[in-house]
Parts: structure tokens; C-alpha cells; sequence
């Protein structure tokens, strides 16, 4: 069996494991939430005014504040919406998954052990 024939199993695996399963249907959820997706467009919005506004050579302070202050509420909401947490959630579920499989793969090329470490920090994609 070849290894691409292995990575076929692997990804077949994967979408059977109840984490992708989980992830899966969070991401529909959230996907198909159009209050969230409206609260997302609109802090998409305010935060590319806010880019626009800090990037010219004239600053309106109050608007620079305005446009923070509202980001900061809707970025409240957002966060507080059952769907994006559950998204959220089982999003970070899938990332564990995908690095505990990435280090067994890693393990078998180098021959040294994968996985969160102090002393791996500095070459980490990031655990934390």
C-alpha cells in the first residue's frame, strides 16, 4: 500500500473520528446563524473603518474612539453567541486532533517526540 494510499485511510479516519463529526456540525450552525453572520459582517466593517480612519494623516480622535468602543461591544456579543462558542469550541477540538496526529507523523520521520513541550516553545505554531 502506498502512502498516499495511507493518507486516503488517515483522512477517512479523520472524518469519521466524533471531534471532526462535532466540528462539522458546529461549523454548519455557525454558518447558518444569520444574526451571527450579520454581528461578523459588521464588526468586519468597523474594524476595516477603524484601519482606514488610523491610517490617515488626520486623526478624528472621538471617531477612533467611536468606532473602538463599538467594535468592543459587538465583539462582546459575538463571543457571547451559543453558536460561535460552540464553534469556537469544537474548532479547537479539531486543532488538538490535527496536531496529535501531525506529531505521531512527525514521530515516525525524525524519530523524536512531538507534542507541547517548555523546551519546544520556540519552534511551536502554537498550543497556548
Amino acid at each position: 500500500m502506498s502512502v498516499e494510499d495511507k493518507a486516503k485511510e488517515l483522512g477517512q479516519a479523520i472524518i469519521e473520528d466524533e471531534r471532526y463529526i462535532s466540528y462539522e456540525k458546529a461549523r454548519l450552525i455557525h454558518d447558518n446563524d444569520e444574526e451571527l453572520q450579520a454581528m461578523l459582517v459588521r464588526y468586519d466593517t468597523i474594524r476595516n473603518d477603524l484601519v482606514t480612519e488610523n491610517q490617515k494623516g488626520i486623526k478624528d480622535n472621538a471617531k477612533l474612539e467611536n468606532l473602538s468602543n463599538a467594535m468592543q461591544v459587538l465583539y462582546d456579543q459575538i463571543i457571547k453567541n451559543e453558536n460561535m462558542l460552540s464553534f469556537l469550541n469544537a474548532k479547537n477540538e479539531m486543532e488538538k486532533l490535527m496536531n496529535e496526529v501531525n506529531s505521531i507523523i512527525d514521530f515516525y520521520i525524525t524519530g523524536e517526540e512531538g507534542g507541547c513541550s517548555p523546551d519546544k516553545c520556540s519552534g511551536c505554531s502554537g498550543c497556548h
